[in-house]
C-alpha cells in the first residue's frame, strides 16, 4: 500500500486542521489505509513542494508521527543535482521510474524544450498566448504562458507540450 503526501495541511487537509471532527474522519482514514496493507506499506512524504504555483513547507502528518517509532523502517531520500539518492546508498541513483512509473513514460530532457520566452503559442484548451518564461528542472520544463483570453498559468512541459504549438507571425 501507498500512502503519498503524508503532510499535515494535504492529509489531514488544511481546511480539517481547525475541526477535531474533521481530523477525527481523516484520522479513521489513515487508520484504514494502513490497515489495509498486507505485506508493505509505503509512506511518502515531501519537505516542500509546489501547491498552486507556490513551494510550501509542510511537517510530516501528525497521523504518521502518531505511530510508535518500533514500527517503523525510515528511509530519507535525498535530492543532489546529479539525482536522488538512499541516504545509506550513496552511489545508487534513485529514479521516480524505478518505483512509481511504467519504463515507456515519456520524459521531457533539456534538450527538448519546445518553446522559448517571447514564442507565441496556441494551446487547444486556453486559446493564444505568450510565454514569459521557461524553468528548467531536473527532467522537466515549466512554462509560464500569459494567455489572452484566460490570464497567466504555469504549465509542465511534459503536459502542455502535447497541446500547444508555436504561431507564426
Amino acid at each position: 500500500v501507498f500512502l503519498p503526501g503524508m503532510e499535515d495541511g494535504l492529509f489531514p487537509s488544511q481546511q480539517s486542521i481547525g475541526n477535531n471532527a474533521e481530523v477525527e474522519e481523516e484520522r479513521r482514514l489513515a487508520y484504514v489505509a494502513i490497515t489495509r496493507a498486507k505485506k508493505k506499506l509505503i509512506i511518502c512524504f515531501a519537505k516542500e513542494r509546489m501547491i498552486h504555483g507556490m513551494t510550501q513547507r509542510s511537517p510530516l502528518s501528525r497521523f504518521v508521527k502518531e505511530i510508535d517509532e518500533a514500527y517503523l523502517d525510515m528511509q530519507t531520500i535525498r535530492r543532489r543535482s546529479s539525482g536522488y539518492y538512499n541516504e545509506g546508498e550513496p552511489h545508487r541513483p534513485l529514479t521516480f521510474n524505478d518505483a512509481f512509473t511504467r519504463r515507456d513514460t515519456p520524459r521531457v530532457s533539456r534538450q527538448s524544450v519546445m518553446f522559448s520566452a517571447g514564442d507565441r503559442i496556441n494551446h487547444a484548451t486556453f486559446g493564444d498566448g505568450t510565454v514569459l518564461s521557461v524553468t528548467v528542472t531536473n527532467s522537466d520544463s515549466l512554462y509560464e504562458i500569459a494567455f489572452d483570453r484566460v490570464g497567466t498559468k504555469k504549465l509542465m512541459a511534459t503536459y502542455a507540450q502535447k497541446l500547444m504549438k508555436k504561431i507564426s507571425f
